[in-house]
């Protein structure tokens, strides 16, 4: 075979997710499944880009193993969805009712059972426009089955959001940023290889080579990303992720029922949350100041507040209309402005302020601060002092 920059592409994007899916299969992270998952993900998207390594090799003992080795890229989109799944809930484990994701693998095996496995073992060659009739099929099948799946993904990812913005205050939000660039980065690499193959099958001879160098690009891309993501990040890869519910459940579930204690509980829970609680937190929050710690959860704050974490998500994101992401984040900008309005503290930088007061990136505190105030943390410290 010979090596050109087609081929020096496919060995080094190959090469690469291979050796960060044995990272991620040999490491004792916390989340194994997850970490399993994207490592399956990964590995049969290296299998799929070295299809004309495999073939050179595996078709002389046995083409229909080659076959049936490159039919595992219909695994690739379920893999990646179960692993965005396992990635939000640590207590997801695979049943038998996930066999369901096996079928589009086991539709189009038997798809081609007869003109392909059978013809291979027969010796018996397709004709041409029979062949490529069933590699459009394929194809088509194959881009609509991904598709789907990366539909599912951000619909679970935007569910996701909302959970996280209802239990946490900063560090869990990466994580689902980093699982939504994961799905949108994959997304964009689809849709462009299936306009790589597109152009592959019209025969548009001079975009196919450029088509394809592109491709390989933006996967040697996609796993670079990755393999950053997992070495500069590794709480990405480590978090054990808690089973959560959206509040709204949880106010439709007490609604519904009302014949057992824990219902009745929380019936009162939802009918009379009074001043005095309200004004409890508020007092807790501005005397312990819980906020300056950058992972503050609810159930973290539940526990230190001596309440059960149902009651102070119905409390702050249900009664207060406040998702608890803000109302953390509310407590953290209010320590910020009295920080930049005080002379004695013109020294701070404002990455010392925004470190100080419990955030963990520059972009999210000016972004929360400017939806707060309407000015960057900059542009306050600057008013502040023209105005004194």
């Amino acid at each position: 075979m010979s090596f050109d920059l087609h081929s020096v592409l496919e060995l080094l994007t190959s090469f690469q997710a291979f050796l960060f899916s044995l990272f991620l299969l040999s490491s004792t992270r916390k989340n194994r499944l997850s970490n399993q998952l994207i490592a399956l993900f990964l590995t049969l998207l290296a299998i799929n880009i070295s299809y004309n390594f495999i073939s050179e090799y595996i078709d002389k003992f046995s083409p229909n193993l080659t076959i049936f080795i490159m039919m595992s890229a219909y695994l690739m989109a379920p893999s990646l969805y179960l692993h965005l799944k396992a990635s939000i809930n640590s207590d997801y484990k695979l049943s038998w009712k996930e066999g369901v994701h096996l079928f589009p693998f086991i539709l189009f095996n038997m798809f081609i059972l007869n003109d392909v496995y059978i013809a291979n073992i027969l010796n018996e060659s397709l004709p041409s426009i029979m062949e490529k009739s069933m590699n459009i099929v394929l194809y088509s099948g194959f881009y609509a089955l991904f598709f789907f799946y990366l539909i599912l993904g951000f619909q679970l990812l935007w569910k996701t959001k909302k959970l996280y913005y209802e239990n946490f205050s900063n560090t869990d939000i990466r994580r689902f940023n980093y699982l939504f660039q994961l799905n949108a980065i994959v997304s964009f690499v689809i849709v462009s290889s299936a306009i790589k193959n597109y152009i592959v099958f019209n025969k548009y001879d001079e975009f196919i080579g450029d088509s394809i160098i592109i491709v390989l690009l933006l996967l040697l891309i996609l796993f670079c990303w990755i393999l950053y993501k997992g070495l500069n990040s590794p709480e990405l890869f480590d978090h054990k992720a808690k089973s959560l519910n959206l509040v709204s459940e949880i106010v439709n579930e007490v609604e519904r029922k009302s014949d057992n204690y824990s219902s009745i509980v929380d019936q009162r829970v939802l009918m009379e949350i009074s001043t005095e609680q309200v004004d409890r937190l508020t007092r807790f929050m501005k005397e312990e100041k819980p906020y300056l710690e950058p992972t503050l959860s609810l159930q973290e704050l539940a526990s230190r507040l001596d309440v059960p974490p149902r009651e102070l998500s119905i409390l702050i994101n249900h009664h207060l209309s406040k998702h608890f992401f803000d109302f953390v984040n509310d407590f953290r900008i209010e320590h910020a402005k009295d920080i930049l309005s005080d002379p004695s503290k013109q020294d701070l930088t404002i990455l010392e302020i925004l470190y100080e007061v419990g955030f963990n990136s520059k972009s999210s505190f000016n972004s929360a601060f400017k939806k707060v105030t309407g000015f960057t943390p900059t542009q306050f410290r600057k008013k502040q002092f023209t105005m004194a």
